[in-house]
């Protein structure tokens, strides 16, 4: 039993690692899968099986090289000089990443809850910061607890908004034209981008949690098949109100209203828990980062101290842009890792 709440355990960080605000929102499956319309359901489907395959592969490379951290596998998989550039761009990602969902978090407080600006930031730089406080113990914890309640909403609102059918006629908006950003109009390389730089912080979380060969594996593919089916579920959901969705910033927002009040309130909540789990991701992976130079714990509170005076630049919604260009490099770090994996398959034979 201790095993399978290990893996469990992997399964939800890995998770917390990439549901962020833009995959609870529903805005990345509207722009990277549902308006390729049915070609973007070849795309959920080949993106679950490789973040299944890719969470795998990660910790079973965790195993096998036995390195500790994200910058020790990237530096094993794509050589001195081509991983210290890869590590540079994580890093400058890891951070853009943190300072985004900490904005996100901050403005839900004041558009949802009335609240100012700084008491959000300081409740979530405390929820953050207690998180981190453990180490990767921590946030297996904080995951644990937050991704189930994260992942039976959404659910919850998938599952009802497609029984209680589409808005009705009165409500649909002049159909709006579909926003791919940067993906451009292949549904097959905007499925491919969407894994890349997803796997960016999933790579460093899982850098930091495969220890255990046989639980981190299962955790890791357990992980990134239960991706794989939510973002399938939700965004089957969201094609009922298609293509009214595509005029909202957050799509399952507007869903979750239509069904009942009440839930748009519950959603928010669920929101805010998807800001926070990347948030922690990706504080988790610069505080490792910086620990060698400070102790872990002064560099998770110098990380999140950070990032505050960026906050005020606000909760800019880079999805159809900045991460399509993080999704290119993404792809350099895949390949680097299955080249990785093969040398150490033929190294064993």
């Amino acid at each position: 039993m201790k095993k399978q709440g290990v893996a469990l355990q992997v399964a939800a960080t890995y998770m917390g690692a990439i549901i962020g605000a833009g995959f609870a929102s529903g805005q990345e499956l509207v722009q990277f899968f549902l308006t390729f319309r049915g070609n973007g359901y070849w795309g959920l489907l080949i993106s679950g099986i490789l973040f299944a395959c890719f969470g795998g592969l990660s910790i079973w490379l965790v195993h096998k090289l036995q390195v500790t951290s994200y910058t020790q596998l990237i530096l094993e998989a794509l050589g001195a000089k081509l991983g210290r550039l890869m590590e540079v761009w994580m890093t400058v990602f890891l951070f853009c990443g943190l300072c985004i969902m900490l904005a996100g978090s901050a403005a839900i407080f004041v558009e949802y809850l009335e609240a100012p600006y700084w008491l959000g930031l300081l409740v979530t730089g405390i929820c953050l910061f207690a998180a981190l406080l453990s180490g990767s113990n921590g946030v297996l914890l904080f995951n644990s607890c937050l991704i189930p309640f994260l992942i039976i909403i959404s659910l919850a609102v998938s599952v009802l908004a497609m029984a209680k059918g589409a808005a009705p006629a009165q409500e649909l908006l002049s159909p709006p034209v579909p926003n791919r950003g940067g993906v451009g109009s292949n549904w097959f390389l905007a499925a491919l981008l969407y894994v890349s730089y997803n796997m960016i912080t999933g790579v460093v979380v899982l850098a930091s949690l495969g220890h255990e060969k046989r639980t981190g594996l299962v955790g890791g593919i357990l992980g990134g098949s239960l991706l794989g089916i939510l973002g399938m579920t939700m965004t089957r959901a969201m094609d009922y109100y298609y293509p009214q969705v595509l005029a909202y910033e957050i799509p399952m927002l507007f869903i979750a209203g239509h069904i009942h009040p009440i839930l748009k309130y519950l959603y928010t909540l669920v929101l805010w828990f998807a800001m926070l789990t990347t948030a922690v991701a990706d504080a988790f992976g610069l505080a490792r980062r910086l620990s060698g130079l400070l102790q872990y714990k002064t560099a998770a509170l110098v990380v999140i101290l950070l990032a505050l005076p960026f906050t005020r630049f606000g909760f800019a919604r880079l999805v159809g842009s900045v991460y399509p260009f993080f999704g290119y490099i993404g792809l350099v770090m895949i390949v680097g890792l299955i080249f990785a994996a093969a040398e150490v398959i033929l190294l064993n034979n």
